[in-house]
């Protein structure tokens, strides 16, 4: 049986996120606070979501460090901003590829330095003959803050199977 690329695009988580997603200080949303909550750094995750969503390549990338790592099943990881670039454009090529993350919990270490997202992704593609697949698991990412104060994901890892309920 022929291995598919299948589970490159489960952390993209991003591409995804994302897809499969770190901040870029330049956006309000993403731009560093006195105090940061556990809410900031969702709502962080969910602007990653919408760019995992939106396909923009540019804006997905900018959530992740540059020596990030992304942890992906089956896949050998993709390290450092330009090798999760290389991932996430392999990704975007494959027929019918479609990457959605819903995060659904963030927590902040007592520091406020470093902080984790969970949540739920969704990867469809077609298969070699052209019917669509879809597949789906849990998420975490890890985010640090950066130099500049702005929350970058660090690490993502994806594991397939049915979302935690």
């Amino acid at each position: 049986m022929k291995r598919l690329p299948l589970l490159r695009p489960l952390l993209l988580l991003a591409l995804l996120p994302g897809p499969f997603f770190g901040c870029d200080s330049t956006d309000p949303e993403t731009a560093p606070t006195a105090n940061p909550s556990s809410a900031v750094l969702l709502e962080i995750e969910q602007s990653w979501a919408a760019a995992i969503a939106s396909g923009d390549i540019e804006h997905i990338l900018s959530y992740w460090a540059e020596d990030a790592v992304n942890y992906s099943p089956g896949e050998p990881p993709a390290v450092g901003k330009a090798g999760i670039e290389a991932m996430v454009r392999r990704n975007r090529e494959i027929p019918g590829f479609a990457f959605k993350t819903q995060p659904t919990q963030a927590s902040i270490s007592d520091g406020g330095s470093l902080g984790y997202t969970l949540g739920t992704f969704q990867l469809s593609f077609n298969d070699p003959t052209g019917n669509p697949i879809t597949k789906g698991g849990n998420f975490i990412n890890i985010w640090k803050v950066q130099p500049d104060g702005s929350w970058k994901c660090v690490i993502t890892a994806g594991v397939p199977g049915p979302p935690a309920g």
